[in-house]
Order: C-alpha cells, then sequence, then structure tokens
C-alpha cells in the first residue's frame, strides 16, 4: 500500500486534488461502490458531498481497503494527518444493517498506517458480531465521536487489549515489600512493560481471585528486573501455576461515542479494555439491556482489566457494574451519573484505583468494592434501590471514603460485610492498611469491620457499627468523637468500657427461623399481586412461615407467611407485578421458630482477639431423667458468611443443690466443607448425687444445607441460615438447677491451652 498521510486533502483540497488530476466524482459512498468505472492505479476520486477521498490500487493489489462492484481497487485516504473517517467505507447509519466487518476493517486500516486515529461520524452502528484488536508495542488507537455517534451492540465483545508477548516466571522468590526480582527469561523486555505476576492461589475465602501484583518496569539489568511500586505479596516459583506476564506498552482513547449494550445472560465481559498502559473512555455513554437485579439477562457494564492508568468518564446505566476495574492499577473512573446499576466493582486485586464524583440513582450499591488495595470513594452520592442492601460494601484494603452519601430503601441497620475474609496465613498482611472513613453520611447503614487492617472513622453519621465474627488481631478500629450513631439500643451501641475491659458476656438465647420441613420446588409464581406459588403436595397451611427463594425471579426471597393454602398452591403478600418471569429455580421450605446462640458483639475501639458468650440453655428441669437439651450456635451475622474453618471451646456446666458437672470440648467447623468435629478436653462430676453430663454431639448446617434449602451467598439472610447444632445429654437423680453453655470463639486457629492443638 502507498504511503497515503501526505496527500492532506483537508488542505487546499480542491486545487491540489484537480493539479494531480482528479476526475470521478460520486454524489455517496455507495455509489462508488457501486460504480462499475475503471480506476487506475493512482487515480484520485472522490464523494465531495462527505468530504471522503479515495486513492487507485493496483489491480494485483492484495490490500486494498475498498473494492467496487466494477472490480476498482481503491485505498482510502486519511481526512488529514491524523484522522480517518469512518464513514468513508460507506458503513449504514441507522442501525439497521451489520457494520462489524467494515468497523474492523477501518480499525485494521488505521492501526496499519500509523495514523491511529478514526474519527466515527453520528449516527447508529448496529454490531453483531466481535469487535476485537490486539495493539503492538507502542501503539495508540483514538476513536473519536461527535456526540451523536452510536455503536449499538446486539452480539459478540468490543475489546481493545495487547497478547502477552513473553510468558516467563521468577527464578527465585521475591519477598512483600521488595522492587527487584530476577526472572528467568527477559528476552523483548523493555523499560515501561507491563508485568503481571500470577498464581492459582487465592488470598480470600469469598471470591477467589488469584494473587497478582501488576507493576511497570523501571530498570533493567541482565535477569533482574526492577518495578515502579514494592510488592504487595511474596510470589515464588513454586507457587501454583506461577507465572509472569509480559505485556508491551499501548493505549486507547474514545470520546464522544455512546454505547448500547446488550443483555448477555452468560455475564461475559461485553465492552472493555485489557492490558493497555494507558487509555479513557470520555464524553459519551453506556446503557445496557436491562436494570441491574431485575433481569437474569443483564450487560456487565464497562471493563478494565489488567489495565494500568486508565481514565472513565462515562454515564452509565442498565448496567451490571458502573464499570469494572478488574486486576488493574491507578485506573479511575469520574465525573458521571450512572442509574439502574450494581455498583463499581474494584475486584481481583486491583490497586490504588479511585471512584470520585459521581452520582447514583437507583443502584444496587455504588460505593461498594470486592478485594482491592487502596480504592478510593471520594465525594459520591448513591441512591440504592435494594431494600436488602446499606450501600456501604468495601471488602478490599486501605479504602478511602471521603466526602460520601448513601441513602437506602433498605431497613435501618442495613449491614454489609466490609471484610476481606482474608485466609490465615495472609491476615499479618493486612497491617501494612488503614481504611479511613471520613465526612460519610448513611443514615440507615451499618458499618461492619473484621479481618481488614486498621480503621479510622471520622465525622460519620451511620446507624450503628458493629463488628464481625471473624475478626482478627490486625484488626484496629478508632472513632473521632464527631462521629454520629443513630442506634442508642443497649447492646448495640458503642461501649467502650467493655471492649477495654474484655469481659465475658451472658447473653439471652434469641429465636429464629429454621427449616423445618424437606425443601420443596416451586413449579410457577404469577406475576400477580398477592403473589401465587405452585408446588405440588406442599402440605402447608394459613399461617405457617415459609422460606421462599425465587429462582430466576430474584424479587422475590426470604420468609412469608402463607395464606389460602390449597392443595398444591398458597400466596405471598408480595406485588409480584414489576418482577420478570419465572421458570425455574424456585425453592420453598416450611419454617419453625427455634432458639439459638447468636454470637455478635459491637465495641468502638479495639477488637477482641477472642468472642466468649455464656447462655443460659435451661433452669429447673424436673421431669424424668435424662434430659436432652438442643440449641443452636449462630456464628455469623445477617451478612456474607467468611467461608474458612473456625474453632470454639465449648464448657457446658450444670448444677443442682448438691452437684456440679462441667465437660470441656474443643469444636472445629468448617463452612465450605460442611464439616464440624468435636473433641473431648475435659470431664469433672462432683459425683455427690450423680449429676452427670453423658453426651454432647454437633451437627454442621453450614453450606451444603443453605443452598440445599433455596438459599444462596448472596441473599441477604445467608448469614443466619449458617449455624451448629449442639445437643447436650444430663442425667440426674433429682432436679437440675440451671444449664449454661461457656463458648469460647478464635477464627482459623487452634485455641492456646487446649489438649485438642
Amino acid at each position: 500500500m502507498p504511503k497515503i498521510i501526505n496527500h492532506e486533502p483537508a488542505n487546499s483540497v480542491r486545487a491540489k486534488l484537480n493539479a494531480t488530476g482528479l476526475r470521478k466524482t460520486y454524489s455517496s459512498v455507495a455509489e462508488l461502490l457501486n460504480a462499475t468505472d475503471a480506476i487506475a492505479e493512482g487515480e484520485l476520486v472522490a464523494v465531495p458531498m462527505s468530504g471522503h477521498w479515495y486513492i487507485g490500487a493496483a489491480s494485483a493489489a492484495s490490500d486494498p481497503h475498498l473494492t467496487t462492484a466494477g472490480g476498482a481497487k481503491l485505498y482510502v485516504l486519511p481526512e488529514n494527518d491524523a484522522c480517518f473517517s469512518f464513514g468513508a467505507w460507506g458503513p449504514d447509519d441507522t442501525g439497521a444493517d451489520d457494520v462489524t466487518d467494515l468497523l474492523n476493517a477501518a480499525l485494521d486500516v488505521v492501526l496499519r498506517s500509523g495514523v491511529g486515529t478514526l474519527l466515527i461520524p453520528g449516527g447508529v452502528y448496529r454490531l453483531e458480531g466481535e469487535v476485537q484488536r490486539d495493539l503492538t508495542r507502542g501503539q495508540k488507537l483514538t476513536l473519536r465521536g461527535t456526540g451523536a455517534t452510536k455503536l449499538h451492540q446486539t452480539n459478540g465483545a468490543f475489546s481493545i487489549r495487547t497478547a502477552s508477548f513473553l510468558t516467563t516466571s521468577l527464578a527465585e522468590r521475591v519477598e512483600a515489600e521488595e522492587v527487584e526480582c530476577v526472572l528467568k527469561d527477559v528476552t523483548g523486555l523493555e523499560v515501561g512493560d507491563l508485568l503481571l505476576f500470577r498464581c492459582d492461589e487465592n488470598l480470600e475465602t469469598e471470591w477467589n481471585d488469584d494473587k497478582i501484583d501488576l507493576r511497570r518496569i523501571t530498570r533493567i539489568d541482565g535477569a533482574t528486573v526492577w518495578v515502579n511500586k514494592p510488592f504487595r505479596w511474596p510470589h515464588d516459583p513454586t507457587d501454583t501455576n506461577h507465572q509472569v506476564l509480559a505485556h508491551w506498552p499501548a493505549e486507547c482513547h474514545m470520546d464522544g461515542i455512546d454505547v448500547i449494550g446488550a443483555a448477555d445472560e452468560t455475564g461475559g465481559t461485553a465492552f472493555g479494555y485489557f492490558a493497555l498502559t494507558d487509555g479513557s473512555m470520555r464524553n459519551g455513554s453506556f446503557s445496557g439491556g436491562a436494570v441491574a437485579g431485575t433481569d437474569s439477562a443483564f450487560t456487565e457494564g464497562p471493563t478494565v482489566s489488567r489495565c494500568y492508568g486508565v481514565e472513565i468518564s462515562l454515564n452509565i446505566s442498565n448496567a451490571r457494574y458502573a464499570p469494572s476495574l478488574s486486576s488493574s492499577f491507578g485506573c479511575r473512573f469520574s465525573d458521571a451519573a450512572v442509574k439502574g446499576v450494581g455498583h463499581c466493582d474494584m475486584s481481583a486485586w486491583s490497586e490504588d484505583c479511585v471512584v470520585e464524583n459521581v452520582i447514583g440513582i437507583q443502584t444496587q450499591g455504588l460505593v461498594q468494592s470486592r478485594s482491592n488495595t487502596g480504592g478510593i470513594f471520594r465525594n459520591i452520592t448513591d441512591g440504592v434501590s435494594d431494600d436488602a442492601l446499606s450501600g456501604f460494601d468495601l471488602r478490599g484494603l486501605g479504602e478511602t471514603v471521603e466526602h460520601c452519601r448513601t441513602t437506602s430503601v433498605a431497613p435501618a441497620g442495613t449491614v454489609n460485610t466490609c471484610a476481606p475474609l482474608l485466609k490465615d496465613q495472609w491476615l499479618p498482611y493486612a497491617r501494612k492498611y488503614t481504611r479511613r472513613v471520613s465526612d460519610f453520611y448513611a443514615p440507615h447503614a451499618t458499618i461492619a469491620f473484621g479481618k481488614d487492617g486498621r480503621n479510622t472513622f471520622e465525622r460519620i453519621r451511620v446507624w450503628e457499627t458493629r463488628g464481625n465474627r471473624f475478626e482478627a488481631d490486625q484488626t484496629r478500629v478508632t472513632f473521632d468523637p464527631a462521629c454520629v450513631f443513630l442506634n442508642r439500643t443497649v447492646g448495640r451501641k458503642n461501649d467502650k468500657l467493655k471492649v477495654e475491659q474484655r469481659l465475658p458476656e451472658t447473653v439471652p438465647m434469641v429465636s429464629h427461623y429454621r427449616s423445618d420441613a424437606p425443601t420443596l420446588d416451586i413449579t410457577s409464581i404469577t406475576q400477580t399481586t398477592p403473589a401465587v406459588i405452585t408446588a405440588g403436595a406442599h402440605g402447608l397451611t394459613d399461617g405457617d412461615v415459609v422460606w421462599v427463594w425465587g429462582g430466576d425471579m430474584p424479587g422475590i426471597g426470604g420468609y412469608f407467611t402463607v395464606a389460602n393454602a390449597a392443595a398444591d398452591t398458597f400466596e405471598l403478600a408480595v406485588d409480584a407485578t414489576g418482577f420478570p418471569a419465572y421458570t425455574s429455580g424456585g425453592k420453598v421450605t416450611r419454617q419453625a421458630a427455634t432458639e439459638c446462640i447468636e454470637l455478635n458483639f459491637y465495641p468502638a475501639v479495639g477488637q477482641l482477639t477472642k468472642s466468649h458468650v455464656i447462655a443460659k440453655l435451661a433452669e429447673d428441669l424436673t421431669d424424668a431423667s435424662p434430659y436432652t437439651l438442643t440449641f443452636l450456635y449462630r456464628p455469623f451475622t445477617q451478612d456474607t458468611v467468611d467461608e474458612g474453618g473456625a474453632n470454639i471451646r465449648l464448657t457446658i456446666r450444670a448444677g443442682t443443690n448438691v452437684d456440679y458437672s462441667e465437660a470441656v470440648f474443643h469444636v472445629s467447623m468448617h463452612t465450605t466443607n460442611n464439616t464440624a468435629e468435636i473433641t473431648p478436653i475435659s470431664d469433672f462430676d462432683s459425683k455427690v448425687a450423680d449429676l452427670d453430663i453423658s453426651d454432647v454431639t454437633v451437627t454442621p448446617h453450614f453450606k451444603t444445607n443453605v443452598e440445599a434449602e433455596g438459599c444462596n451467598n448472596w441473599a441477604e439472610d445467608a448469614g443466619g441460615r449458617n449455624y451448629l447444632q449442639i445437643a447436650v445429654t444430663l442425667a440426674s437423680p433429682e432436679r437440675i438447677n440451671w444449664v449454661t453453655a461457656d463458648i469460647e470463639g478464635w477464627r482459623g486457629a487452634i485455641m492456646p491451652n487446649s489438649s485438642a492443638a
């Protein structure tokens, strides 16, 4: 292909082209493409009305940009030294016809010629296939719209990326905080290249995001490479599937383009950047197929993965993520309005990303993040429409939240997890991070904190604060005097004295609903008020409390009271007219109220290294001996459950007028594996009148059981449905005055001074 960028038709267009032999013009690109005229090599032709110019290619040319109906081969001329126009390819701009092939062809020309910029005129461009381009070292692609340019994705992904040009590994272990490493292969590496250090080892228990560090090369000396920032984690060549992937610098910018995304039931990446070292999306918008959370078909939203320094400033609506920042470093989403979205997703151990100056309307909680470090949320106003969410959910390390306002239709006190659930071996790394929340207004939200390093709260106004079950030594919490907590009920307010004294706390038994019958499949749910559920031979009667999971009708989920029960149907007091049609996946289980020890405590400053509760199980047992007392121990709040292991020291004590008996056990449990084991530590009986704690058993009710009941980890009550059932059998020839359970809990480690260790 000749070097076409020197023609410069934008400067003295008519005179220059006449001087070089312009003899053919056409009224439209369509007329040109349908022409049967012969066009000689080097001959210039034009569509003056649109400003598009072409030059004839050799008849034997293998790389023409366009071929006319008459067989003439053409190269498209750029508008000037820096820009091609997509209009020169003659795409349909009404949205009726697919232009995927034409856009791919135009992108090939732009990248191959070195011009780098493609102007997409105003109009609607339908994309039924995949648009994907791999940039090479140093390439910069710019897609520029007019403000009236719309890309309509009806199918397929739109992805601008770089491929890995080198896959190597470390030659030796590198520790956290180091800035240099030795690689086995440095072929082709240059300063500025992007390195991804990864392995198939996840650091936490909930999301299974691989351990990664994304770094830029600052210096190379032989096989030794220096990077721009210390490593967050240690990396070892013996890690499972350890790799170091190298990407060359490249960037993409989009400006003035509106994207209409298609609903994607698989949740695959539909639109975004991958492994770029710079880029932006500005002065446009993204609109998906369905409001997040209302339909099983959804659009992911703009996605940035393994990128460095990409900036997004788009208004986003009807998408799951707004946007998704995955495994990326220093990326920014700012100056935007979002509506009908799930949340901004900082995930897969992204680092130092920023969300700021964003207004959220009808969201599922914009101030949220998954596994990340150093995320910043600044100047965000959020309107949460999901009545199960509070709008404050941080699951990373060291986030900063400044000047944020979040409102919610959820009941006051709704709490999100706010804990990354780190595995035990990674807990010491939490010491490096401090989460700071300042000038935060969320009157319905409860802030929970757990294994997430240090927390500092300044000038916040929230419903309450809460320590989760899975605290760690590394967690430290401080509040300034300007913090306001709206809930002042005993037991949930911030009681500094109680925390500092580290005293055991006697708690009452509390009532919760538990499954009382086999789980039944739901055949149908009507889109009516009230909703009518069909479940064959359900055996329910009016007034029964049931747990209902609506399957692919996500608006129905939780506890309900049965009404108008018939042989196979019953009604729920819920308006289902606006919910998507039900097809499958629903479950219903009858519930019964049961007594449960609920282990929660709510300190203001500092965290206990263990939890300690004492609950009274019974008084004045006078019926025929032996007695079997069954109770439930629920070490989780209503929030997402820590899926790792935990240990408790269980002490059962009983007394009569003359006798005392005590049995001590070690109980280990693992929620994901659905296991619980009990091991005796000691047993004491005074044997004045033969009072005896003869048997204690534990039965787990964790992930497997919860999922069988039609609930999953996304349901707001998932934590409350995980528990241990503990059965205590006692024998005595006389009245037993009292029985207590003393429970000391440790997260993820064997208890000190335990013979079970």
